[in-house]
C-alpha cells in the first residue's frame, strides 16, 4: 500500500463525519474563522472542534494560520496537491448544491478501506470475474464479498453476474474519488 492510497482512505474516513463535513462547509463558505466561531457554528465545544480541525489540516483539506492568540482556518489555495484540490472542489460543488451530508458521507464510505481502493485499481480498464479478484487480492471470500457489496451499493462498481467492472457513481465526491484512484 502506497502513501497516496493511505492518504485517500484515511481522508475518506475523515469526510464521512457530519461534524467534519459541517466544518468544511462552514470554512468553505466563511473562511478565516477561529476555533470558537467554528465551534459555535457546529454546536460543539471548542476543544472537540480543535481536534477535528487538526485532523482536517493534517489531511491537507484545510489550512490554518495564526494571528496573535487566534488560529484561523480556510480552504487551501490552488497550490495544493492535485488530489486534495479535486476532492475539495467536489466538496465545494456538493455544498453549493445543498447535497445532504448523508449522501456525501455515503459516497466517501465507498473508499474508507484500502482494500476497496485496491479493488477499484484492479478493475481499471477491464472487467474481472469474482474468482480472479480473489486470486489477485488474496482476500478471504467473505471479505471480498463485503467490500464488493459496498462498492456496488455506491455504484463504484457494476456487476453482470460475477463479472465486475468500474461503475458510474453519482455525486461530485464519488466522481472525484474515482478520478483520484484511476488517473487517466
Amino acid at each position: 500500500m502506497n502513501n497516496s492510497t493511505t492518504w485517500l482512505w484515511q481522508t475518506c474516513r475523515l469526510i464521512a463525519s457530519p461534524t467534519r463535513l459541517g466544518l468544511l462547509q462552514e470554512i468553505e463558505q466563511n473562511p478565516e474563522q477561529c476555533v470558537g466561531a467554528l465551534a459555535a457554528c457546529v454546536e460543539k465545544s471548542p476543544s472537540a472542534i480543535s481536534t477535528q480541525l487538526r485532523m482536517l489540516c493534517d489531511a491537507g483539506l484545510i489550512e490554518d494560520h495564526r494571528s496573535g492568540q487566534q488560529v484561523y482556518y480556510q480552504m487551501p489555495g490552488d497550490r495544493v496537491h492535485s488530489d486534495i484540490l479535486k476532492l475539495n472542489n467536489a466538496l465545494k460543488k456538493s455544498f453549493s448544491e445543498d447535497i445532504p451530508y448523508s449522501k456525501i458521507m455515503r459516497q466517501a464510505t465507498g473508499c474508507t478501506h484500502w482494500r476497496r481502493i485496491e479493488l477499484l485499481q484492479l478493475l481499471a480498464g477491464h472487467s474481472l470475474h469474482m474468482e480472479e479478484l480473489g486470486e489477485k487480492t488474496v482476500m478471504a471470500p467473505s471479505a471480498l464479498l463485503r467490500h464488493m457489496g459496498k462498492l456496488e451499493a455506491r455504484a463504484y462498481v457494476s456487476a453482470k453476474g460475477k463479472i465486475y467492472g468500474i461503475g458510474q457513481p453519482a455525486g461530485h465526491v464519488a466522481k472525484a474519488l474515482l478520478e483520484i484512484i484511476l488517473p487517466s
